[in-house]
């Protein structure tokens, strides 16, 4: 079964229990068996009404029904960032912990702890956090939207019309001051203001009073269902920075937001750096009326600025996240049927799976070996140049989490772990952080043999990464791991000489001759991580390194190990 726990109530909004629904939809329509569970009140009631799905209600600060603990293979949280410190008690973390010691997959939507170790994916929804020991997945590419925000509109606005939506609830009345705002700027044309499920009735009462004193026409409406007709019919939006705010961009709506709390602003400035929205403040603090009026003045008279808004909009959410998150989860489920796990690959970067021992890990694959990887390091952000635009992070993740993507779907590997701390940063962090992320996944999968980094390497990510290994499989009684081997890294440990730590003297060699240039190939998919010859990680240089260790035991091409502990059983 698959559980749900979203969290919904008028002061904490919709979004989180609107968002599980849409993909419990997508599952129920693959006839999986779903459940929602979420907070017992009118509006979530309300909401999960209009769904014919099995829903639980419980207390916000309840986890989940105690007899559901037996019958989840996977597990999806979304709640906000407020209500952690309640959810996340030291009841329900052991109640976690557990759960993903037995193989359940606990995936969060949107905010965690950077501490969260149970957790075996974070698809984060508002990608400005650091989370480091998570293995996360981020960005745009994982807003889910319901299906109709998939398709593209084209260039169609009303040019008189403005769209005021603040999303499923609005407890700091952010309607009204667009409404206002709009007045202040003289705006003449015609405002259409919807309004949430958990918009109070008091403050409808309020708005429709003040509606008559306006220079523009007001038309507000409740419980709209065709929210994509609505955003088609005008020229501009005004939203609270959510889901709302993301479906006008697909839509190729210029959207001005605002943010209910201060934890969403880091987001909502991200995406005005990125050119999708302009961020008018943040509801929890004073937000000054006349620098409202002016952004707002502003930008309802700048044509081109608004036109480059809805292409970037649209080119940064395209509305596809739901289904991208529904094929992750559907691999999550693969991975279980394959828990035990024979051998780990623990690397730093991407790419790293096949410059040391790609030919190697193929063999294995190709064996029937049972493999799983762990990428620590995102592997680009000590890239950025002072040059490089704001989006130049977002844009090189996602480059190379798709060639990571691509590699591990070509070779047929169901289980990695892809995480996040800084490129050739690994040393801002304690030991610890590594050590306990490493540790998580030993206890989950109990490898046999592990293959790391040499200690001897140039690169500091590297060294760390082989501390971490070497600390979390210490020997002991109830240890699985027998095996850890240390592989060469072309531009690495060939470079690390000079630092006097241990030279690269291999005692395991792997004959790759049948697999050589199938790793080759496969190197083609890291082609930001390939340099020109003669540098050692050049195609040349990596097909020379496999031929002189081949010469070296008689064969045409073999891989070079350091056989760091072994133990004979």
């Amino acid at each position: 079964m698959i559980v749900f726990r979203a969290s919904c109530s008028p002061f904490m909004g919709t979004g989180h229990l609107q968002r599980c629904l849409i993909l419990a939809r997508i599952f129920r329509d693959q006839e999986r068996t779903v459940c929602i569970v979420t907070d017992d009140n009118d509006l979530s009631r309300k909401i999960c009404n209009s769904f014919s799905l099995t829903t639980d209600y419980v207390l916000s600060d309840t986890l989940l029904p105690n007899n559901f603990l037996e019958n989840i293979n996977t597990l999806i949280l979304d709640t906000p960032q407020s209500v952690q410190p309640f959810l996340y008690n030291n009841c329900n973390i052991r109640k976690l912990s557990e759960l993903n010691e037995a193989g359940i997959n606990i995936v969060t939507l949107g905010h965690i702890s950077q501490n969260a170790y149970f957790i075996r994916t974070v698809i984060d929804l508002y990608p400005h956090q650091a989370i480091y020991a998570a293995n996360y997945l981020e960005g745009p590419d994982f807003l889910i939207l319901r299906p109709e925000f998939s398709e593209d509109p084209g260039h169609a606005q009303n040019a008189n019309e403005v769209l005021v939506c603040m999303g499923g609830s609005d407890p700091h009345d952010l309607t009204a001051m667009a409404l206002d705002s709009l007045h202040q700027a003289s705006f003449k044309g015609k405002v259409r203001a919807i309004l949430g499920p958990g918009y109070s009735e008091i403050n409808e009462k309020n708005l429709r009073q003040k509606s008559s004193q306006y220079a523009f026409s007001v038309q507000l409406e409740r419980d709209v269902k065709d929210m994509r007709s609505r955003m088609r019919q005008a020229a501009f939006g005004f939203s609270a920075f959510g889901t709302t705010a993301y479906e006008m961009m697909s839509q190729r709506l210029p959207a001005m937001v605002f943010t209910h709390y201060t934890w969403q602003s880091p987001s909502a400035q991200l995406f005005e750096k990125l050119g999708c929205c302009i961020y008018l403040g943040c509801a929890e603090y004073e937000i000054n009326p006349v620098s409202l009026t002016n952004k707002v003045a502003h930008f309802l008279s700048d044509n081109e600025a608004a036109a480059k808004m809805s292409d970037k909009g649209r080119s940064i959410v395209d509305g596809c996240g739901a289904k991208r998150i529904a094929n992750i989860l559907e691999q999550l489920e693969e991975e279980k049927g394959n828990q035990q796990l024979d051998i780990v690959y623990v690397l730093a970067h991407p790419g790293d799976e096949l410059f040391g021992g790609g030919g190697t890990l193929l063999k294995q694959i190709k064996a029937g070996k049972r493999v799983g990887l762990i990428i620590l390091g995102e592997g680009v952000s000590s890239r950025k140049r002072e040059e490089d635009g704001q989006d130049f992070i977002i844009t090189a993740r996602k480059e190379i989490r798709s060639s990571l993507q691509t590699v591990v779907d070509k070779i047929n590997l169901t289980t990695w772990y892809y995480y996040r701390f800084e490129d050739n940063r690994f040393d801002r962090h304690d030991l610890l952080d590594l050590v306990k992320v490493i540790e998580t996944i030993f206890k989950r999968h109990r490898p046999k043999t592990i293959y790391t980094h040499h200690p001897g390497d140039l690169n500091i990510d590297h060294r760390r990464t082989f501390e971490a290994v070497i600390t979390a499989s210490r020997p002991s009684a109830n240890q699985s791991i027998n095996n850890i081997y240390s592989i060469e890294m072309p531009s690495s440990t060939d470079w690390g000489t000079p630092l006097q730590k241990e030279p690269f003297v291999p005692n395991v060699f792997v004959d790759i001759s049948d697999v050589l240039e199938e790793k080759m190939d496969l190197l083609t998919h890291y082609s930001t991580e390939i340099c020109e010859d003669p540098h050692p990680r050049s195609f040349a240089g990596i097909r020379d390194r496999a031929r002189q260790w081949g010469r070296t035991i008689g064969r045409q091409a073999a891989e070079a190990f350091v056989l760091q502990r072994g133990i004979n059983e």
